[in-house]
């Protein structure tokens, strides 16, 4: 571990724990991420209110976020993310043949979890998406959703890079 947890309200200034109080509020729990982050408060509570709206707010459907979650931590090698967010897929009703191939990296049989994968993983590995891919997702998910889409890779992205920075050395 290369930074401490903040795991409890009294490793806090009295200031800055409604910030805490609010995550675990919001998750039910304080997720690894969070303690991490709690090390720098203000910063915490700006990723904790774009990861509300992601995960509790977006008008994505269930089944789509967490595909596009699920291959964010994937490309990201982000396995606290991707593990839980393995369940979360089931518990969506994503298949397991989806599931499996976003771990593997291969393409899902169903077409319309493809096209969310693909979308993902061009994203991140390439960084931008090709007009007929950008076009059919959006066709599918509307202007709005699309954002949302990309907005939800990025988030959990960003989450990958600090757990894999502050929590997993790779040397």
């Amino acid at each position: 571990m290369r930074m401490r947890h903040v795991t409890d309200r009294g490793d806090l200034p009295e200031q800055h724990r409604p910030i805490l109080d609010e995550i675990v509020q919001t998750r039910g729990h304080l997720p690894k991420p969070f303690a991490l982050l709690l090390n720098h408060p203000e910063l915490a509570e700006r990723v904790a209110g774009l990861g509300s709206f992601v995960r509790y707010e977006s008008s994505l459907p269930d089944r789509v976020r967490e595909i596009a979650i699920l291959t964010s931590a994937t490309e990201n090698k982000c396995a606290y993310a991707r593990d839980r967010h393995e369940i979360h897929a089931r518990n969506a009703g994503v298949p397991e043949d989806t599931i499996n191939a976003i771990l593997e990296d291969r393409e899902p049989l169903h077409a319309g979890d493809r096209l969310i994968v693909s979308f993902g993983r061009e994203t991140l590995r390439k960084h931008a998406v090709g007009d007929s891919l950008f076009e059919n997702v959006k066709e599918r998910l509307g202007p709005a959703g699309v954002l949302e889409l990309t907005g939800t890779i990025g988030y959990y992205a960003l989450l990958a890079v600090i757990l894999n920075t502050f929590d997993s050395p790779r040397d």
